[in-house]
């Protein structure tokens, strides 16, 4: 080791020594083609040009980066922006940086060979793994699209940076037409389907690389999120009206109502089994658990309200007025039993759980403890935790048959853990018995969720893999909390801030889209 080390400090005072001292006005001269291949040559040796920007603290000189007539320098410039990366955090870059760098970059040509071998599928083809195919008609749209964003009057953020400018977006077709504003993943991951402003929603393979079928094939109001369900390529959908369909290939659309709106777009998730979505609203104005909807897409689709729990309507105001309590729930706090007979979700302050098939309450909870407080995953928990109790249960329901005393502390998995009768007798779990020898954070549980969470904190968007975050997301996908913007990712603020993508039913491909105009499918499945 003190020999490696040895090296390492010649290795770097020689790199050092060479910026130092090095003269780009005299390197690119027209007299210094000799001292140019030279400087060339050197660089661009094995593990040198790695090692440099290792040492990415001893800056390049600015005169050095600026020259644009020589390969090496080029080299040198595109690789500069990962330097701190590089040398602070390398898997970082092998990674994150490398799948998210296009094929035509310097990053990449130098060193892609090395990247990990996670997969980003995109719209428009700008990263490696691969493409989310589209119909010519739709690829014309999006050409149309990034050719008029530029014609756009622009307006600045309250920080004085470059925003974007929604408004002006919706109102002109051309950008409005090409804008992804919603997409969901089929539960296998092998198919997509991606909602645009135009009203048209395509379902594309992305296995195989081809588009499927278009499922609205007229100009509609835009659709708000969909979700697939049991059946070939079958989808539900909402648009801004509120207007609930189920729409497949082949078949009619079967339109099953209006719903209310909000500022943001509804809360869903989708059974394992695919019979039902469960419908959260997002009108912040009254409480989410007196407006739950369940949508059934069996032989007898239909739209059911969820039973109200007996809550007092000053518990929600007084939570409303908390900005440190999450408001409504979201896909991590969301979730159905394994055969998909109950639901259940939780905000802030309020737990609930309902029968799918009767739609009654069937307990509420007071949610004392968030930061520890997780939905059953379907899979056993490897730590302690807590079952809470309920503040109040219908006694002719299961949950009441003898579980609901004090909390009982468990540490091992229950061997039924994939019933509907487990579930729903331990439909939350408090997992701070876990922390009584320190903090251990939601997105430390690999087995928390069927989905690794995406982890927020102030200045990247971190995805949680076997429990760590290492897994970066560029800036650009990470969700957003906005009641201006009309497409990407909206979520409500939590203030853990982890958010659960759309994902495939193991959690090796999900979906996230940001504040960006059309969304990516991140393939982790070599990396877990």
């Amino acid at each position: 080791m003190a020999k490696k080390d040895d090296y390492h400090r010649r290795f770097s005072y020689v790199i050092k020594y060479l910026l130092k001292h090095l003269d780009p006005s005299q390197l690119f001269s027209q007299e210094s083609i000799e001292l140019q291949n030279e400087f060339n040559s050197f660089i661009t040796q094995k593990y040198i040009l790695t090692f440099m920007h290792l040492q990415w603290c001893a800056a390049f000189p600015a005169e050095l980066l600026q020259c644009n007539n020589h390969h090496s320098i080029q080299l040198l410039r595109g690789l500069h922006e990962a330097a701190e990366t590089a040398a602070d955090a390398p898997w970082e870059l092998y990674r994150s940086k490398l799948p998210f760098a296009p094929p035509s970059s310097s990053l990449y040509k130098q060193y892609g060979h090395l990247a990990d071998p996670v997969r980003i599928f995109s719209a428009f083809g700008e990263f490696s793994g691969g493409t989310i195919p589209l119909s010519r008609d739709l690829l014309i749209a999006q050409e149309v699209m990034q050719a008029k964003l530029s014609e756009l009057p622009e307006v600045v953020n309250q920080w004085g940076g470059k925003a974007i400018n929604y408004e002006a977006e919706f109102h002109e077709p051309d950008v409005r037409n090409g804008i992804v504003t919603c997409a969901a993943l089929s539960l296998d991951g092998r198919y997509i389907a991606l909602g645009f402003g135009s009203g048209i929603i395509e379902v594309a393979d992305i296995n195989h690389q081809r588009t499927i079928c278009r499922l609205q094939h007229s100009p509609a109001n835009l659709p708000t999120w969909i979700e697939f369900v049991h059946g070939s390529c079958r989808v539900v959908t909402e648009d801004n009206d509120g207007n609930v369909m189920i729409l497949s290939d082949g078949m009619t659309p079967v339109n099953l109502g209006t719903l209310p709106t909000g500022p943001y777009p509804a809360g869903t998730t989708v059974s394992d089994n695919g019979l039902f979505v469960v419908r959260v609203p997002r009108n912040l104005d009254n409480p989410w658990y007196n407006n739950m909807m369940l949508v059934s897409v069996s032989e007898a689709p239909s739209i059911q309200p969820l039973t109200s729990p007996p809550f007092s309507s000053e518990s929600h105001l007084s939570s409303h007025c908390d900005d440190n309590h999450l408001t409504t729930p979201h896909c991590r706090t969301l979730g159905f039993s394994p055969a998909a007979r109950y639901v259940g979700a939780f905000d802030g302050t309020r737990a609930v759980t309902w029968s799918t098939e009767s739609c009654q309450c069937i307990a509420g909870y007071q949610v004392t403890n968030f930061n520890d407080r997780i939905l059953n995953p379907n899979v056993p928990l490897i730590r302690s935790y807590l079952i809470p109790d309920p503040i109040f249960t219908r006694a002719t329901l299961p949950l009441a048959e003898g579980d609901t005393g004090a909390c009982a502390h468990h540490s091992d998995a229950d061997g039924e853990h994939d019933t509907d009768e487990s579930w729903i007798k331990r439909t939350f779990y408090d997992l701070s018995p876990s922390n009584l020898l320190g903090r251990v954070g939601l997105h430390d549980l690999p087995a928390a969720m069927r989905t690794s969470p995406i982890n927020l904190p102030l200045l990247q968007s971190s995805v949680c893999l076997h429990g760590r975050n290492n897994f970066v997301l560029p800036w650009d996908y990470r969700p957003i909390d906005s009641q201006h913007a009309w497409y990407g990712h909206r979520v409500p603020y939590d203030p853990l801030k982890l958010y659960r993508p759309q994902s495939s039913r193991d959690g090796t491909r999900f979906l996230v889209q940001g504040e960006s105009r059309a969304p990516i499918v991140v393939d982790i499945s070599q990396v877990v």
